[in-house]
């Protein structure tokens, strides 16, 4: 099972691609990549508590 929400380098900083839809979650994230990890991780908390 692959992981639905994954980090992407932009031109901007990092945004979050939303595996399931084929399309950004969030597109353009003006923040560090280990920010953006960090965000990532609690989506994928909280979907594993559904």
């Amino acid at each position: 099972m692959s992981e639905r929400f994954v980090v992407r380098q932009t031109d901007y900083g990092y945004g979050i691609w939303d595996a399931d839809n084929d399309d950004w979650w969030i597109p353009r994230l003006d923040m560090t990549r280990r920010d953006a990890e960090q965000i990532v991780s609690e989506l994928r908390r909280g979907q594993s508590q559904i």
